[in-house]
């Protein structure tokens, strides 16, 4: 970290950037104000809000932050091949469970739930950034229609009702 800071305060570097799963160990690295850019990954999704304060912590600190992999690790894309996990895990009972009932909320407003998973990064204010894997043209072109599609408020609300806390994987 010493190098980092010399690289920067010599004008080498305008900004060091840390990335990671666990929350708790970003948060203790944001908090030691050397920061100025976080990417995390699956940790804020329509399902995980763990990183939450973490983005707090962030945000007051004004360290610009990306999400990456709002896709729960492909899950929330609706690709039954990802079914059975979330963020590279066995999905839990209560993240099943959650995940099946956004899932049809989403089919009940005609939304793609990869849409309603996407833009629930997108939407977030303390985000600046939202990172996507895509392996296709066609997917990439997908990502856009579906950062693109107006999702009505109805939806993020019921959404809200049914993963109020969403669910932490880091606790």
């Amino acid at each position: 970290m010493s190098a980092l800071v010399a690289m920067k305060e010599q004008g080498l570097t305008a900004a060091i950037g840390i990335s990671g799963g666990p929350v708790g160990m970003l948060q203790q690295f944001v908090e030691t104000d050397l920061f100025d850019a976080l990417i995390t990954h699956n940790r804020f999704t329509i399902l995980d809000r763990s990183a939450s304060d973490l983005f707090d912590a962030a945000t007051a600190r004004d360290v610009g932050i990306t999400n990456a992999a709002p896709y729960g690790a492909g899950i929330l894309t609706g690709d039954p091949r990802f079914a059975g996990s979330y963020g590279y895990r066995p999905i839990t009972r209560q993240a099943a469970e959650a995940f099946e009932a956004v899932r049809l909320l989403c089919d009940e407003y005609g939304v793609p739930l990869a849409a309603a998973a996407l833009q629930f990064s997108l939407r977030e204010p303390r985000i600046h950034s939202t990172v996507v894997g895509v392996s296709s043209l066609p997917r990439l072109e997908a990502a856009i229609d579906d950062a693109q599609l107006v999702i009505p408020d109805d939806l993020w609300a019921a959404i809200e009702d049914v993963v109020p806390a969403g669910i932490a994987l880091d606790a």
